[in-house]
C-alpha cells in the first residue's frame, strides 16, 4: 500500500472509533525500575531522596467519552490539527493509542514530538484528550542527532553512548529528582527506542532549552523542555502516558505484539509485589 493510501486508511480508521474503548488498566502498580545510566541525561537518585518515589500528586482522572459518539472523535481530530499538530504523526499516535488503550494508564494526555521541525520552533505537542486543548513546547534533541548544530535532528539511534534521540512510541514512567531537578523516566515500546531506560533517556528541564537561544542547545538524547515548564509537564504526563517521537524519514511502525513483549520483559525486574496484568 502506498504512503498516501496508508494514511487515508489510517485517517478513516482513527476517526471511526474513539481512542479509549475501556478504562481497564494494563499495569497494577507503578514501574520503579533501576536505570543503567549509560550515555544518558539522567543520574542516580541521591540516597536522601530514594524513599521519595511519589514526587507529585496523581492528576485527577476524567471520565472518558462514550465510543458511540463518532462525531466527537472527528471534532477532536480537527480541533487538535487546527492548533498546529501535524496530521501524520497525530493519526499514527491516535491509532496506536486506540490499539493499545488497555496498556495505557494515563489516558488524559497524548504527546507528539515532531523532529522534522527546527529546534527553535515549538515541536512538542501535549494534547488534552478530554478538552482537545494543545500546548506546544520547545524541546531539545540529542547532540549525536545533530552533530553540526544546525537545529535539525537528522540521525536517530537506540544505541547506548550514541547521544542521539530515538524515534518511536514511549510510555512515561516515574518522576524523580536528578542532576536537572525534577525529571521523568521513559520506557521505549518498540525496537527503535527499547533501550530508553537503560540509556537514561528522560524528560527533564534544561537551561539550554530557551526561546532566546538560536538554535537550542542539545541534550544527550533526552527530549528536554524549558526549566520553568518541567513541573507542569511531569505533573500531567507522569506514570503511563503515551508519547510519540516522530520524524518523516523514520516512520516504520512496530508490530502489534511488540508493546506486549516489551512490557512482559519489564515484569522480570519489577519490585516484589508489583506485577503486570494480562
Amino acid at each position: 500500500m502506498g504512503e498516501p493510501q496508508r494514511l487515508d486508511s489510517l485517517r478513516v480508521m482513527t476517526r471511526e472509533k474513539l481512542l479509549p474503548k475501556s478504562q481497564s488498566l494494563g499495569l497494577s502498580g507503578v514501574l520503579f525500575l533501576a536505570a543503567l545510566l549509560i550515555g544518558g541525561c539522567a543520574d542516580p537518585v541521591p540516597d536522601s531522596l530514594k524513599e521519595r518515589k511519589v514526587i507529585l500528586e496523581e492528576p485527577e482522572r476524567q471520565p472518558h467519552r462514550d465510543s458511540s459518539d463518532q462525531q466527537l472523535e472527528i471534532r477532536l481530530v480537527d480541533l487538535v490539527m487546527a492548533q498546529g499538530v501535524p496530521e501524520q504523526p497525530l493519526l499514527e499516535a491516535m491509532d496506536y493509542f486506540d490499539q493499545h488503550h488497555n496498556r495505557i494508564i494515563n489516558q488524559d494526555y497524548l504527546t507528539v514530538i515532531d523532529f522534522s521541525r527546527v529546534s527553535t520552533e515549538p515541536r512538542k505537542f501535549i494534547i488534552d484528550l478530554n478538552s482537545g486543548e494543545v500546548e506546544a513546547l520547545l524541546t531539545a534533541h540529542g547532540v549525536g542527532s545533530d552533530p553540526g548544530h544546525s537545529g535539525y535532528a537528522q540521525r536517530f539511534s537506540n544505541i547506548s553512548g550514541s547521544r542521539m534521540s530515538s524515534v518511536g512510541f514511549y510510555l512515561t514512567a516515574e518522576p524523580y529528582y536528578g542532576k536537572y531537578g525534577l525529571s521523568m523516566r521513559l520506557d521505549g515500546l518498540d525496537p527503535r527506542n527499547s533501550r530508553a531506560r537503560q540509556r537514561a533517556i528522560v524528560v527533564h528541564g534544561a537551561w539550554y532549552v530557551d526561546p532566546d537561544r538560536e538554535p537550542l542547545g542539545r541534550s544527550w538524547g533526552c527530549p528536554a523542555v524549558e526549566m520553568p515548564l518541567v513541573e507542569s509537564v511531569v505533573h500531567r504526563l507522569q506514570r503511563g502516558s503515551l508519547m510519540y517521537v516522530w520524524h518523516p524519514d523514520h516512520m516504520a511502525l512496530p508490530g502489534a505484539g511488540q508493546i506486549k513483549a516489551t512490557l512482559s520483559s519489564l515484569a522480570s525486574v519489577l519490585p516484589e509485589g508489583l506485577q503486570l496484568s494480562p
